[in-house]
């Protein structure tokens, strides 16, 4: 296909709805050049693209038909429509990455425009003018606008992130504020008063300002820090207790059963803010979504979301999209499985596999994934244990150590029977302690399987 037909059918597309001038157009013809553009063609029965499968490419059908069906909650196909000539579609895909909310099958042979993320952005990182002027829906703005944060995983996308509203914050900083308001006057006043000791008065004064000049800057930055982030996989609420703490709670979108929605006063209703109350299943998590602006919207967005991540859940358990275990954890996997591991004792001599079954044991993996893939088990961090069982092992170093040097200094002397035996009772016994610390933390793991 010519540069020029590419560029006609590109200025069809609404993300390049702004380009359409000389400027634009010239755009237009570098995404060209620049071989950022691509033309596949698909025979009857192909898929463009499964539901579930990640999203990465926006597409311009040219030539043919495709039919859309969607799987839902209960497992079942649903024909959504038929789409042909002139039909785009993928822009979140394109701009942010996402999965597929349904399958593309072709029903009649078709030709395809599309464009791959990867080398959109590169594209847009050379080209400003490009970049400035894409025509994004409001909605994808704001989702392209929130950062990626460090705990997501690879396949998974922010679709809101959601601060409590100012109102919140004015409840918590209004009195300390109206104080400061009524003092800080009366602070000048007093500096200029002839009254007695008015030195210690404005001292005593002072530092009741600072004090609540020091609440108001706490309660912001509590506010600030105190953020509700909606994944495509769970809800988190992340609450940094300025400077001292962080709390971090979720709870996957599949675990939630109702939301309620609360606007508590007058205030709320003219402000358009409220609680979103989530009932989750068994009320082990309870992640209230207090003070948020906009709770209708958040309301029908996470019900959305819900009702997507049960759909793909049905996928995902009908085998569609393959993904292990290890990799939805977030996790790599394990050089040697602990099969593997075995086979290796096996073979090795009867040193290498005393020391291998002590490390083992001393030192057990953090966490083992079966051979199959199906489960993964891993123990508490050692720091802590550690650290709370050295009322032990320091004693057991020390009385191991000094009883040794002790022992080898009297060993001639006729004491040193007795004394050998209550050494041996003492360490009979801080040793015993301490290994049954350690079983005791070798017994404490976490299992996952795929569905618990």
């Amino acid at each position: 296909m010519e540069p020029k037909e590419i560029v006609e059918h590109l200025k069809h597309i609404p993300l390049f709805k702004n380009l359409t001038d000389k400027r634009g157009e010239l755009e237009l013809y570098h995404m060209v050049e620049e071989h950022i553009v691509h033309e596949v063609s698909h025979d009857i029965g192909e898929w463009l693209f499964n539901q579930g499968k990640q999203s990465t490419q926006l597409y311009m059908i040219l030539e043919g038909k495709l039919r859309l069906t969607r799987v839902n909650r209960e497992g079942v196909q649903n024909y959504l429509k038929d789409v042909g000539p002139g039909d785009v579609f993928g822009e979140t895909g394109l701009l942010l990455g996402d999965v597929h909310d349904a399958t593309a099958e072709v029903i009649e042979p078709a030709r395809v425009l599309y464009l791959e993320q990867a080398e959109f952005a590169e594209f847009l990182d050379k080209h400003e003018y490009t970049r400035k002027h894409l025509k994004i829906s409001p909605h994808l703005a704001r989702r392209k606008d929130v950062q990626r944060y460090d705990w997501m995983r690879e396949d998974e996308w922010v679709v809101f992130a959601a601060k409590r509203h100012w109102a919140y914050l004015l409840r918590k900083t209004g009195p300390p504020l109206l104080l400061l308001i009524i003092f800080l006057p009366l602070l000048y006043l007093l500096a200029d008063s002839e009254i007695p000791a008015k030195g210690v008065f404005s001292v005593i004064l002072g530092l009741y300002l600072m004090m609540l000049t020091g609440l108001i800057i706490y309660q912001y930055y509590n506010w600030k820090d105190d953020l509700f982030v909606m994944t495509t996989q769970r809800i988190v609420h992340i609450e940094r207790m300025w400077p001292l703490k962080q709390s971090f709670e979720e709870s996957t979108l599949n675990n939630i059963q109702d939301i309620y929605e609360l606007r508590p006063n007058f205030a709320a209703n003219v402000l358009n803010f409220g609680d979103l109350i989530l009932q989750t299943a068994g009320e082990t998590v309870q992640i209230d979504m207090l003070g948020v602006p906009a709770p209708d919207k958040l309301r029908e967005l996470i019900f959305r979301e819900i009702e997507r991540y049960r759909a793909l859940d049905v996928l995902r358990s009908r085998g569609s999209i393959k993904g292990d275990l290890v990799r939805r954890l977030n996790l790599e996997p394990p050089p040697t499985t602990a099969e593997e591991e075995t086979s290796k004792t096996e073979r090795a001599s009867i040193i290498t596999l005393a020391l291998h079954s002590l490390l083992d044991y001393f030192f057990p993996s953090s966490w083992i994934v079966a051979k199959d893939e199906s489960t993964i088990i891993w123990r508490r961090y050692w720091a802590p244990g550690f650290i709370h069982y050295l009322k032990f092992l320091v004693p057991l170093i020390i009385i191991t150590i000094g009883g040794v040097l002790y022992l080898n200094a009297i060993w001639e002397s006729a004491n040193f029977n007795w004394i050998l035996g209550v050494w041996l009772i003492i360490e009979a016994g801080l040793f015993g302690a301490s290994l049954w610390f350690l079983e005791d933390w070798r017994n404490d793991y976490y299992q996952v399987t795929k569905n618990r």
